[in-house]
């Protein structure tokens, strides 16, 4: 339901309950912290 707009809107909601970009950053805010991304980012260089 949270991220299913038409399941949303069948049980009452306008819309999606979470937006999905607000889940995908919060995932990844817990997966990555800035040096881990720094770090890849030299890697790569």
């Amino acid at each position: 339901m949270r991220l299913n707009a038409e399941f949303a809107r069948a049980h009452g909601h306008p819309d999606v309950v979470v937006n999905p970009m607000l889940v995908l950053c919060t995932g990844l805010s817990a997966l990555a912290t800035v040096p881990d991304i720094d770090e890849l980012l030299a890697l790569t260089r």
